[in-house]
């Protein structure tokens, strides 16, 4: 039988995101186009009560305000790449390192390639930063959801600093 999660699906920013939340936390984040494997793991049942907090952080990320994480997450993952999500975290908002920052700060720096595999499976979208994490190069590379939508939440995340920085 399959774990249940309470889903929601909504739309922002002309994006529609799924989500899935376990009984311990936020499981899931993503493109609703991008949730096939989510849909054969789990069984979703609705649940805009228990999803609403999760909601109303992208609702507030992509109307420029500055959300904190105020809710749990549940991530899933081997230890590796729950080591990796959980350093993605410590990322600032408006900030960029790359993918050779984050295998030091892990005190694991040969381990580079084996990091941006691990920011590839990230299940969780903008709450686990994997769009702040560039190439050594400068260049955006590597993310899942498309380089457009990476570049539309870096730049989104500068102009609210910006903003708030003039006023």
């Amino acid at each position: 039988m399959k774990e249940t999660l309470y889903t929601q699906t909504f739309e922002v920013s002309d994006m529609q995101i799924s989500l899935g939340v376990s009984d311990k936390g936020l499981v899931f984040a993503a493109p609703s186009s991008d949730c096939e494997k989510e849909r054969a793991t789990y069984q979703w049942l609705e649940d805009t009560q228990v999803t609403m907090p999760f909601v109303q952080y992208y609702q507030q990320y992509f109307n420029g305000q500055l959300p904190t994480i105020s809710f749990a997450l549940d991530l899933r993952g081997t230890p590796f790449q729950k080591q990796v999500w959980e350093t993605l975290l410590t990322i600032d908002y408006g900030q960029v390192v790359t993918y050779k920052d984050i295998a030091q700060k892990m005190k694991r720096p040969s381990a580079v390639r084996a990091v941006a595999n691990a920011i590839g499976k990230n299940p969780i979208l903008i709450i686990v930063p994997c769009h702040r994490v560039i190439g050594s190069n400068g260049q955006l590379t590597g993310f899942g959801w498309g380089i457009p939508l990476k570049k539309k939440l870096l730049t989104l995340e500068k102009n609210i600093l910006s903003t708030r920085a003039k006023g």
